[in-house]
């Protein structure tokens, strides 16, 4: 017995959205990696790496409205100093403004 299976292939307007995103994607794996970096090994390296990769974000992200409240929870999460490279608290509210 042979059961088909129905599998629909992503419409052209699908696809054209994924690709609009992205440079958005890339962007948030790059602060991705620069949050993984600093976790491990916390450097001033690690931590302009994650800067540039956060500004990177914002600047592609100003295209994309759906990428506005990724901005916002990375700043809060990854704004953080070497002295405090071992700690995960959040920056304060106004940072991400």
């Amino acid at each position: 017995m042979s059961s088909k299976s129905s599998v629909e292939e992503p419409s052209l307007s699908a696809l054209a959205a994924i690709e609009a995103e992205w440079p958005v994607i890339e962007a948030e794996c790059a602060v991705v990696d620069a949050e993984c970096v600093l976790a491990a090994r916390p450097s001033e390296v690690a931590v302009r790496r994650h800067r540039q990769a956060v500004a990177v974000l914002a600047a592609v992200s100003r295209k994309s409205q759906a990428a506005r409240v990724a901005v916002v929870k990375v700043r809060r999460s990854g704004d953080r100093s070497p002295a405090r490279s071992r700690s995960l608290a959040a920056a304060p509210a106004s940072a991400a403004a």
